[in-house]
């Protein structure tokens, strides 16, 4: 359950399912099992998952993100990255502009139609 911004003293509970047997195992769990945290998820009718969600605060997830990599780093990552895909392109064209000449070396000589 949440607590709804237009009615502070009031809180939404929400039931999913994909089909008629989920919502039934939801409502059964709901009745007969006592659940913790505020989600729940249900693999079946005995296998039940619960934990906690809580909302994290913009600015400790800014704190945990300026101390994963430098500047520099990410730099170096992202050129690393480009020239990978630069060298596979070229290689990939180079193999498909060479593919008459080396099909029949693959298949032992034997032409295909």
């Amino acid at each position: 359950m949440v607590q709804v911004p237009w009615a502070p003293t009031r809180a939404l509970l929400s039931v999913n399912g994909t089909d008629d047997t989920a919502l039934k195992w939801a409502s059964d769990a709901l009745v007969t099992r006592s659940l913790d945290g505020n989600v729940a998820l249900l693999q079946s009718a005995l296998q039940i998952s619960t934990f906690s969600l809580t909302r994290a605060r913009v600015e400790d997830v800014q704190a945990a993100l300026e101390d994963r990599f430098t500047e520099e780093e990410a730099r170096v990552r992202t050129i690393v990255a480009f020239s990978m895909i630069g060298v596979g392109a070229v290689l990939l064209t180079i193999i498909w502009g060479l593919r008459g000449r080396l099909i029949p070396r693959i298949t032992g000589g034997i032409r295909r139609r």
